[in-house]
C-alpha cells in the first residue's frame, strides 16, 4: 500500500482501493461457485446467487465518509475491475480531504451538531458542491444536521470503549459521561449513546465474542439504543430503504416534508431521544432535513448566478433588492468588500486551500470572496475552528442578507412567464441560516455569558433567537401569498447556532420548505407565478438581521408515483430486486461515462441550465461581456473544486508566485504563469484564439539553480491540494483550447503536472525561449513543453495511480523536449532522479504532433517514459528531434527504465516517426545502456520507407530510422510488428479543431399569444445560453431588430404605436455567441387591440440636493413618447421614453433663480411635466416645489 505521505495523503486512496476490493469479493462471492476456500476465506458458496450487485448502498464514517464519497468519482473511472452502479451512498460525520462533489447516485450527508472530532461539519461541504456540478445528474442530495449528536456514537463499539466524543466545556455539547463526570454541563442537549449508563447497556467482554448478549458492544438490541443510535439509525435506513431498497413511502423522510404535520417531527416518534439531556429540547429540534432534487423535479430560482450574481437569477429573469445594509461586520474577520448598490451581497467561504499550512501558506484559509464571519479570536472565529476553517460551513456561493431597524428590505426574483407554471411541484425550498455572530440578530449575544459571566439559562432557545421573515410569491394576476419564513412548519433553519466554544458553534445552510399549497390556499395561481420575494424587517418580523440565503428553487414532483429509483408507494412492499422499476437506472448514468485510457475528461457543463460552476474570463469584454474576470489566475483562485473557467479570445500574461512546503518544494525564486492547485476544467475558446503566457517584462521563471520537478518555473503549473492522494481521482486539470508559450521569457515547462493528474486537448503548448548559446543552455537546461512528474513515494498493488493524456494538440519550439511523463523525483541532479517512485504513472498521448526543430544546440526527445511510467503513444506524429553533432542523443521516443517489463504496460501504434536521431531508444535508468529484457512495442507505424536500423546510426533523409539495439541477449529492446512501409493516412499534422456549437436562445416573457392595447408597453425577456459564453442577444420585432443586450439578464422593452393596432406582431431574438454564431429563437406573437392605452404619467419622487441648489424628479410614464420638463423659474429638460418606465429629470434654476437662492437660500417653483404620447395623447402634471441651498461655511 502507499505510503501514507505524512499528514497530506491520509490514505484515501487505499479506503477507496479497499471498497473495490470488498465490493469486487462480494461480486466473486455471488457467483455460481463462490469463493474459493483457503485459510483467509471460509465464505465457499454461502453466498453465491444470494446478492444482489444491481442495488449497492454504501456509508462510510469519518474518514470512511470521505472514502465512499471519493469511491463515487474512483468507481467512474476505475479500469482495474468492474464498475458498481451505486443506488446510495451516505457520508456520516465525513471529513473533506479531497474536496469532492459527488453525483450519478442519490447521496446523503450526515452532521452531528456537538462532533467533537470532525468540529467544523465538513459534511455539508459535499452537499453543497453537489448540488450543480452536474446539470444531468437525475439523482438527489440529501442533508441531514442532528442536534446533539457527537461524532463516535452512531455505533456501540464506541460507547463501550468509553469514548465519549467531547471534553470541551460547551454548553450546549459538554457532557463527558458516561467517562468522567468532569465535564457535564447544566443545560447539555447531549444525544445519549446508550440506554443505560449505569449498568452500561454496551460491554465489552471477548469471552464470548461473537455473543451480542454476553458482547454486548456488537449488539443491535433496540432496548439498548441510546438516543443518538436511534436518530442515526432512523436517518440511514430511512434513505436506504427508499434508494436502494426502492420503498418509496419513505420519501418523506428525505425531502423535509414532515415538518409540516402536527408534531413537526422529521423522524419517526420511536426514534425520539429519552435521555434527561436528550429531552431538553424538542424531538422536532433534533433532526433538521435538506432535500435538494434532481433536475427533472426541479426550478432553480436564486442560486446566486456566477455570471452577475446580484442582478441575474437562474431563470434569466431580474434579481433585485433594495432596503439592505450592509452584511459585512468590522471585526478582522474577513477583509471588508465594498458596499452593493442594493446592500446585500454574494459570497463563498470556501477557502483556496483546505489546510494551507501543509501547503507552507501560513494557517488562515480564506476565501476569495469570504463570506461574513466573527473576528477571527472571537465566538466562532477560525483562531477556534478545526484547521482554522470559516465557521460557515456550507461551502458554495450564497448571499449575505443584513437589514437594520427602521428600513425594511426586500429580495425579488423575477420569474419568465415560459416559467411560471410550478403547478408540476409540491414546494418553495431554500438554504437558510442565521449570522450568529452579528448583534444584528435577536438573541445573538457576543459570548453567551451572563454579566456575571455564567453560561445563560439555555444555549438553544428557538423562541428568543430565532430569525424570521416573509416569503411572497405573487402570479401574473397579482394576487400574493404569504407566509413566515421562521414557522416550525418550514423546518429550523432560522434557528441560531448552539454553541459557546468556537469549535461548536455553526453556519450551515439547512432547508426551509414550504409548500406551494400554502400560496395556492391564499389564491396564487400556481399555473402562472409571476415573483418570488423575501421580505425583511416587516411587521411581526425581527426589525433587524443578518442571515445567509441561497438555492431557492420550487422543487419534487406532485406525481404521486413514479418516484425516482421506486418499487413503488405501498407501505408494507419490502425491498424490490434488481434493476429499478423507475429510473433512472445509475447502471446506465454510469455507463454514460467513458472510462477508456487516455479518455478520462472532466464533465463539460458549460451552458446546461441546472449546472452553475461556469466562471469566465475575457482580457477586454469584447467577446464576453458578462465575463466576471479579465486574469485567468483571478478565476482559479475563486473558482471552487471541479468548477469550470472559460477563457474567451484574447492574449493573457499571468504572473503567480508557489508557495514552498515539504508537499511542494519550489525552487527559490521560481515563479509561475499559473498555479493551479485544485482540481478545475480550463476551456478556451481555441487554440487560435487563446494564448496563455508569463508577464513578459520578466526574464526567466526558473529559480536560482535548475529544479524540473518542483512547483515552479512553468508556464503554468497544476501541483497537489494541500490534502489528498493526488491521484487522477482527487487532483486533474482539464486544459482544452488554448496556446501556452512562454514568450520572450524562460521556462522550464509549458505545461506541468507536479503530483497532479490531468489532460490536455486540442491546444498548443510552445514555442518555449531556447537557448541561443552553450552558457544559456548551461543555465537553463530544461523547456520542456509538458512535463508530469511528482514527489510522493508509493509500493504495492494498492499505489496510488496518476495520468496525463495530451490529445488533439501540438507541442513545438521546445528546448529539451516536447513530453515528459516521469516516475522519479528530487532536485536535478539528485540520485532520486533515476529511481522509480513506486507511484503508477500513466502518460497517453493521442493524435497528437510533438514537432522538434534540427540543431547543433541542444539535443530534444520528442516524448520521454522515465522510471517506471506506464501508457501509450496513437495515432501521433513525432518529428524533427535531430541534434546534428551527434544524432544518438535525439530521439522520437525515448524510454529509460519505463514502465515496459508488463506486457501492455507501455506501447505505441498508429504513428508516424520520422526525422528523429532515433525513432525508439529504450534504455535503463540513467541511459548509458539499452533496457534489459523490457521490449517496447511500436506497432503498426511508419518509422520511414526503410527497414529500421537497430542501434543506429540512421540517416532519416534516407528514409532510414533508427531504433535501439538488442540487448546482452541478444532480444530485441524495440520491436516494430506490422511496420508500414507507406506513410500513414490520417494523422494529424496540426492541433485539432475546438468544438464550438451555437449559442441556444428563448423568448421567455411575454407568452406566445399575449394582447396588449397600442401603446402599452412590453417587456420581451430573452434567455440565452452557449458552450462558452454569449456576446449579445437582439430583439426584432416583425423581423427587424429593436434593441441590443450585451448584459445578462436580457430585458428589453417594446411599445407598439397605433400603427399596430389590430395588427399580429411577431417577436423573435437572435443571440450571438463569442465567437460570431447566431442562434434565431422560435417566434412568439403578441397581438395588438385596437384600443389604444390611456396615457399616464405621474411624479413618484423627489430628490432635493441642497448643496448645489437642485432637486431630481423621478417620473413614471406607462408607455413611450416625449417627456418634457418646463416652468417659468426652471430650465427646460426634454427626454425620450421607449415604454413604460421611470425616468430622472433634473430641476434646475434659471440664472436669475440662481442669484435667488444663493441670497435667500431658496426658491419655489412650479414644475410641469408633459407626456406627449407616440399614440397622439397628451398628458401633464403639475408640482410645486422649493429648491434649497445651504450657504457655504466660512
Amino acid at each position: 500500500m502507499m505510503r501514507q505521505d505524512g499528514s497530506k495523503g491520509k490514505g484515501m486512496h487505499q479506503r477507496r482501493k479497499l471498497i473495490a476490493a470488498a465490493l469486487d469479493a462480494l461480486s466473486a462471492a455471488n457467483a455460481p461457485d463462490g469463493l474459493p476456500v483457503d485459510d483467509d476465506t471460509t465464505i465457499g458458496t454461502t453466498l453465491a446467487g444470494k446478492l444482489d450487485m444491481t442495488r449497492i448502498g454504501m456509508m462510510g464514517h469519518s474518514r470512511g465518509g470521505d472514502a465512499v464519497t471519493s469511491f463515487i468519482d474512483y468507481n467512474r473511472i476505475r479500469t482495474d475491475g468492474p464498475r458498481y452502479p451505486l443506488r446510495g451512498v451516505i457520508s456520516l460525520a465525513p471529513v473533506d480531504y479531497e474536496r469532492k462533489a459527488p453525483y450519478g447516485t442519490p447521496y446523503m450527508s450526515i452532521l452531528p451538531w456537538c462532533d467533537g472530532d470532525v468540529s467544523n461539519l465538513q459534511g455539508a461541504r459535499f452537499f453543497e458542491r453537489s448540488q450543480y456540478i452536474n446539470g444531468d445528474d437525475p439523482f438527489p442530495r440529501v442533508l441531514s444536521s442532528q442536534q446533539g449528536a457527537i461524532h463516535n456514537w452512531y455505533n456501540t463499539v464506541w460507547f463501550a470503549d468509553g469514548q465519549d466524543g467531547t471534553t470541551t466545556p460547551d454548553a450546549a455539547c459538554g457532557n463527558s459521561q458516561p467517562s468522567n463526570g468532569n465535564n457535564v454541563q447544566p443545560n447539555n442537549l447531549r444525544l445519549s449513546g446508550a440506554a443505560s449508563y449505569d449498568p452500561s447497556s454496551y460491554v465489552i467482554d471477548n469471552s464470548d465474542t461473537l455473543n451480542p448478549e454476553v458482547n454486548t458492544k456488537i449488539s443491535g438490541d433496540a432496548d439498548r439504543m441510546g438516543d443518538q443510535e436511534k436518530i442515526g439509525l432512523a436517518t440511514m435506513s430511512a434513505f436506504f430503504r427508499r434508494y436502494v431498497g426502492g420503498e418509496g413511502a419513505f420519501e418523506p423522510y428525505l425531502t423535509g416534508e414532515l415538518s409540516d404535520t402536527e408534531a413537526h417531527l422529521q423522524i419517526p416518534e420511536s426514534a425520539c431521544p429519552t435521555s434527561e439531556s436528550g429531552l431538553r429540547i424538542a424531538c422536532k429540534e433534533r433532526v433538521t432535513t435538506s432535500y435538494f432534487a434532481p433536475p427533472a423535479e426541479r426550478i432553480d430560482v436564486i442560486r446566486p448566478e456566477i455570471e452577475n450574481p446580484l442582478t441575474l437569477n437562474a431563470l434569466g429573469g431580474a434579481l433585485s433588492g433594495n432596503g439592505f445594509a450592509y452584511p459585512y461586520i468590522d471585526n478582522g474577520g474577513v477583509d471588508l468588500p465594498k458596499k452593493t448598490q442594493g446592500g446585500y451581497d454574494w459570497c463563498n467561504p470556501e477557502p483556496d486551500d483546505f489546510a494551507p499550512s501543509q501547503l507552507g501558506k501560513g494557517n488562515q484559509p480564506t476565501g476569495a470572496k469570504a463570506c461574513p464571519l466573527p473576528g477571527k479570536a472571537e465566538l466562532g472565529g477560525q483562531n477556534g475552528i478545526r484547521e482554522n476553517a470559516p465557521v460557515n460551513h456550507s461551502y458554495g456561493r450564497q448571499l449575505a442578507l443584513a437589514w437594520e431597524e427602521g428600513q425594511e428590505a426586500e429580495l425579488t426574483a423575477d420569474i419568465p412567464a415560459a416559467s411560471g407554471d410550478v403547478s408540476g411541484l409540491k414546494a418553495l425550498a431554500m438554504g437558510a441560516d442565521v449570522n450568529f455572530f452579528d448583534l444584528r440578530n435577536p438573541g445573538a449575544d457576543e459570548d453567551r455569558l451572563d454579566e456575571d459571566g455564567n453560561q445563560l439559562p439555555v444555549s438553544y432557545d428557538p423562541e428568543a433567537t430565532t430569525q424570521d421573515f416573509v416569503i411572497a410569491l405573487v402570479d401574473a394576476a397579482g394576487n400574493e401569498g404569504t407566509v413566515n419564513a421562521g414557522d416550525e412548519r418550514w423546518g429550523n433553519a432560522l434557528h441560531m447556532s448552539t454553541g459557546t466554544v468556537s469549535n461548536r458553534t455553526h453556519i450551515v445552510l439547512d432547508q426551509i420548505r414550504v409548500p406551494l399549497s400554502e400560496f395556492a390556499d391564499q389564491g396564487v395561481d400556481l399555473t402562472s407565478v409571476d415573483q418570488v420575494e423575501l421580505r425583511f424587517g416587516t411587521d411581526g418580523t425581527p426589525a433587524s438581521g443578518s442571515i445567509q440565503v441561497a438555492d431557492v428553487r420550487f422543487q419534487e414532483s406532485a406525481a404521486a408515483e413514479p418516484l425516482v429509483l421506486s418499487d413503488g408507494v405501498a407501505v408494507d412492499q419490502g425491498a424490490g430486486f434488481g434493476p429499478p422499476a423507475t429510473g433512472p437506472d445509475p447502471a446506465d448514468f454510469l455507463a454514460g461515462y467513458d472510462n477508456t485510457p487516455g479518455e478520462v475528461a472532466l464533465i463539460d457543463q458549460v451552458g446546461n441550465a441546472y449546472n452553475d460552476t461556469v466562471w469566465t474570463v475575457d482580457d477586454d469584454g469584447a467577446q464576453c461581456p458578462n465575463a466576471q474576470f479579465t486574469s485567468i489566475q483571478t478565476a482559479v483562485d475563486f473558482a471552487s473544486p471541479w468548477d469550470t473557467i472559460v477563457v474567451c479570445d484574447g492574449v493573457y500574461e499571468e504572473k503567480s508566485t508557489p508557495v514552498f512546503g515539504n508537499g511542494n518544494p519550489v525552487a527559490t525564486g521560481a515563479l509561475n504563469g499559473l498555479t493551479i492547485s485544485k482540481p478545475l476544467k480550463i476551456k478556451g475558446a481555441g487554440a487560435d484564439k487563446v494564448t496563455i503566457l508569463p508577464d513578459q517584462s520578466l526574464d526567466t521563471l526558473a529559480g536560482l539553480e535548475p529544479y524540473l520537478r518542483d512547483g515552479g518555473g512553468n508556464v503554468i503549473t497544476v501541483s497537489r491540494q494541500s490534502l489528498g492522494s493526488t491521484d487522477t481521482n482527487e487532483m486533474f486539470v482539464d486544459l482544452s483550447g488554448v496556446t501556452v508559450t512562454s514568450g520572450s521569457v524562460y521556462a522550464e515547462a509549458g505545461v506541468a503536472f507536479f503530483g497532479a493528474a490531468g489532460r490536455i486537448s486540442s491546444s498548443v503548448v510552445g514555442p518555449m525561449t531556447v537557448a541561443g548559446s552553450a552558457d544559456e543552455l548551461a543555465a537553463q537546461p530544461h523547456g520542456w513543453g509538458i512535463v508530469k512528474t511528482g514527489l510522493i513515494l508509493g509500493e504495492g498493488p494498492g499505489t496510488v495511480e496518476s495520468e496525463v493524456t495530451v490529445t488533439d494538440s501540438l507541442v513545438t519550439g521546445y528546448q529539451s523536449g516536447g513530453i515528459l511523463f516521469d516516475g522519479a523525483r528530487g532536485p536535478d541532479g539528485d540520485p532520486d532522479n533515476v529511481v522509480r517512485t513506486g507511484i503508477i504513472d500513466n502518460g497517453y498521448v493521442t493524435d497528437t504532433v510533438v514537432q522538434g526543430r534540427p540543431n547543433r544546440l541542444y539535443p530534444q526527445t520528442g516524448v520521454s517514459y522515465t522510471s517506471g511510467a506506464t501508457g501509450f503513444v496513437e495515432g501521433s506524429r513525432i518529428t524533427g528531434n535531430y541534434f546534428r553533432p551527434d544524432p544518438a542523443q535525439s530521439y522520437g521516443i525515448l524510454l529509460t527504465d519505463a514502465g515496459t517489463e508488463v506486457s501492455g504496460g507501455l506501447t505505441a501504434s498508429g504513428n508516424i516517426i520520422t526525422g528523429n536521431g532515433f525513432a525508439a531508444y529504450n534504455a535503463n535508468a540513467d541511459n548509458s545502456a539499452v533496457r534489459e529484457a523490457a521490449p517496447f512495442e511500436l506497432r503498426g507505424s511508419f518509422l520511414g520507407q526503410g527497414n529500421p536500423v537497430p542501434g543506429g546510426p540512421a540517416d532519416p533523409s534516407t528514409g532510414a530510422e533508427a531504433i535501439s539495439g538488442p540487448d546482452s541477449g541478444g532480444s530485441a529492446t524495440v520491436t516494430t510488428p506490422q511496420r508500414s512501409s507507406t506513410v500513414l493516412t490520417g494523422i494529424p499534422t496540426s492541433v485539432g479543431a475546438t468544438s464550438d456549437a451555437s449559442p441556444t436562445a428563448a423568448l421567455v416573457d411575454p407568452l406566445d399569444g399575449t394582447t396588449v392595447m397600442a401603446g402599452e408597453t412590453v417587456f420581451p425577456l430573452v434567455r440565452a445560453s452557449d458552450d462558452f459564453a454569449v456576446e449579445s442577444a437582439t430583439l426584432l420585432v416583425d423581423g427587424a431588430p429593436v434593441e441590443t443586450g450585451t448584459v445578462s439578464p436580457y430585458a428589453f422593452s417594446w411599445t407598439p404605436g397605433t400603427e399596430y393596432a389590430g395588427e399580429d406582431v411577431t417577436l423573435t431574438a437572435v443571440v450571438t455567441d463569442s465567437s460570431g454564431q447566431t442562434t434565431t429563437s422560435a417566434a412568439l406573437t403578441v397581438s395588438v387591440d385596437e384600443d389604444v392605452i390611456p396615457a399616464a404619467l405621474a411624479i413618484t419622487a423627489v430628490d432635493r440636493n441642497k448643496v448645489k441648489g437642485t432637486a431630481t424628479l423621478t417620473v413614471a410614464v406607462n408607455t413611450s413618447g416625449s417627456v418634457l420638463l418646463k416652468g417659468k423659474k426652471i430650465r427646460n429638460v426634454a427626454a425620450e421614453a421607449a415604454g413604460a418606465q421611470f425616468l430622472t429629470l433634473p430641476v434646475k434654476a434659471k440664472k436669475r433663480g440662481v442669484k435667488v437662492l444663493g441670497k435667500k437660500g431658496k426658491l419655489a417653483v412650479t414644475v410641469t411635466v408633459l407626456l406627449k404620447a407616440d399614440t397622439g395623447e397628451v398628458v401633464r402634471v403639475k408640482r410645486d416645489l422649493v429648491l434649497k441651498k445651504k450657504g457655504k461655511k466660512r
